[in-house]
């Protein structure tokens, strides 16, 4: 049914890999779909491709497994690479060349095409196997940088593009240039650094980073690759988001009323600056500061977290830590 509803007639082998691995990405869940598991999903099969067919989840072996049988029913050969702590696939297309694929990475986030047709070079930046036991992904055609590039006269015209595409909910970017030449590393590495600091004077919860791929068109230099992560996830599982506010507020009330606690009803709200208590000083701290300025002379030479403590004496006491804006602007 899947194959039905997302393969059409002249695809090539690079159109049915890409549309598998979209429809994987949105349509199946990793793990568990509660915090306090069901008798149904404890010992769940979540790894073999009928399991995660009819629950839509799956661990990444079960993404790994599903997405192999895909591939194999286009007719296409995939292995699974497995490492002590992670799986995922290893496909050929028609040019005969071989590509990672990890679904799993990128479920929940995407399509980002992060992790989508990785050659070892840049697999190899978050992933580690036994390369000896399988063939070698050196493949450049179907990579994501090259497949997905835009093409840009130079870097300065990268954050425009970027905040444009993060407007709409892109989270990484690739980038050609009319020719990259060795000035424009150390451009990439400040580009990447400023747009960090842009982030946090915008108040947005980001990380960017940054990577260099290998271009088709060797002409034209190393493609530059940069993404976004942001943490927007309240760390509650879909079960409890869809819990009436109402339920929550009651929840909550009661847990503050046991533990003497004033918990928010979001978690995710709770240890930032409305976690800190009657002593955070907002005085203490710009995200527009300059590195190293602060509101007040230090009476300490090092900073603490307010909930740290040090020698035994609790550093949650306003005049015993300060702020200090570093290179990012944080």
């Amino acid at each position: 049914e899947v194959l039905d509803s997302e393969i059409k007639d002249g695809m090539t082998d690079f159109e049915k890999e890409e549309a598998i691995y979209k429809w994987m990405v949105k349509n199946i869940g990793q793990g568990q779909s509660t915090t306090v598991s069901l008798p149904s999903q404890r010992g769940g099969d979540d790894y073999t491709p009928h399991g995660v067919l009819k629950s839509r989840n799956a661990v990444c072996v079960g993404y790994a497994t599903t997405f192999r049988l895909f591939m194999n029913m286009l007719g296409m050969d995939c292995h699974i690479v497995h490492n002590d702590y992670h799986s995922w696939d290893l496909v050929q297309l028609d040019d005969g060349k071989w590509y990672h694929t990890d679904v799993y990475s990128d479920a929940g986030s995407g399509p980002s095409y992060k992790n989508f047709n990785m050659n070892d070079a840049s697999a190899m930046q978050g992933h580690d196997w036994d390369t000896s036991a399988l063939p070698a992904a050196d493949g450049v055609k179907y990579t994501a940088a090259n497949q997905k590039k835009v093409h840009l006269k130079s870097i300065e015209e990268v954050p425009d593009n970027l905040k444009k595409g993060f407007d709409k909910d892109e989270r990484v970017f690739y980038y050609e240039f009319d020719k990259v030449t060795e000035d424009d590393y150390p451009a990439a590495d400040y580009i990447v650094t400023q747009l960090q600091s842009a982030f946090t004077a915008s108040g947005m919860d980001a990380y960017v980073g940054g990577m260099w791929y290998d271009n088709e068109d060797e002409s034209k230099g190393y493609i530059l690759g940069l993404y976004v992560e942001t943490y927007e996830d309240t760390g509650m599982s879909e079960k409890a988001q869809s819990l009436s506010e109402k339920d929550q507020t009651s929840i909550t009330d009661a847990i503050n009323a046991a533990f003497g606690t004033e918990i928010p009803k979001d978690p995710y709200d709770f240890g930032g600056v409305e976690g800190m208590g009657e002593e955070y000083d907002e005085t203490t701290y710009s995200p527009e500061a300059e590195v190293g300025d602060m509101a007040k002379e230090p009476d300490m030479t090092q900073d603490y977290l307010p909930s740290e403590t040090i020698e035994g004496k609790d550093k949650t006491e306003k005049k015993d830590y300060h702020y200090y804006a570093d290179e990012d602007g944080e």
